[in-house]
């Protein structure tokens, strides 16, 4: 992956799981950087308001939130930000042989049910973005079939309330939309391969297409409404 990090890193983290037993995995906030080292982003400002307003300093996320946070994003974006605790590896399992592109994803959710985590708010982690990591190896149609198979499957297996199923569903049919109106075309040639996960793997969730497809569209409308102010 070729990501970097500050000299501190190691040492923040180790001193968050150290100060706070119920830690099974530490992780610092990541810049995002190109092939060139140069910032082209920070992963915290695309998190929910929950997670922004939560961890904007450091802190101890429970483990029940955390299962919920990664119901709507990876918010670990990659592995040289975080740091195991041996025995939370262990008693976890390790690494699952079922997805290409999200297997750490999957991790997170069962270390999730298990251990508290602990988050550095300071970008001590540069998290590389190029044309040959996995995800962008693997391409459209195997990210979103992961993404599918994973989030919905967590969906069925967490003990969500009615409201909190209604609205992680409505996620997920929001990140098909974002794929479906895929400038490239590419949802529309995979759609009938995700529609038979979807289907197989959470059908209700087809109800909130339609909310999916709308919020998608008011975002774009608003893009160039805004475009056109400016």
């Amino acid at each position: 992956c070729d990501d970097d990090c500050e000299p501190t890193l190691v040492e923040r983290l180790v001193q968050g799981m150290m100060n706070n037993p119920s830690v099974g995995i530490a992780f610092s906030r990541s810049l995002l950087i190109d092939e060139n080292d140069k910032v082209i982003g920070n992963d915290y400002d695309s998190r929910e308001r929950l997670f922004r307003r939560l961890c904007s300093n450091d802190v101890v996320i429970g483990k029940t939130l955390m299962s919920r946070f990664l119901l709507n994003s990876c918010v670990i974006p990659n592995l040289s930000a975080a740091m195991f605790r041996r025995s939370c590896f262990d008693e976890a399992g390790f690494f699952t042989t079922e997805y290409r592109v999200c297997m750490d994803w999957e991790l997170f959710f069962r270390i999730a049910r298990r251990y508290d985590f602990y988050y550095v708010a300071e970008p001590l982690n540069r998290f590389r973005q190029h044309m040959a990591t996995v995800r962008s190896v693997a391409g459209e149609r195997v990210n979103y079939s992961e993404f599918f198979r994973l989030l919905l499957g967590e969906i069925g297996r967490q003990n969500l309330t009615f409201a909190q199923r209604v609205r992680y569903r409505n996620h997920v049919m929001y990140l098909w939309s974002l794929h479906l109106l895929s400038p490239t075309g590419r949802g529309i040639l995979n759609l009938p391969g995700h529609l038979a996960e979807i289907i197989r793997k959470d059908f209700i969730a087809l109800i909130f297409l339609p909310t999916g497809f709308i919020t998608r569209l008011l975002e774009i409308a608003w893009k160039v409404i805004a475009g056109r102010v400016a």
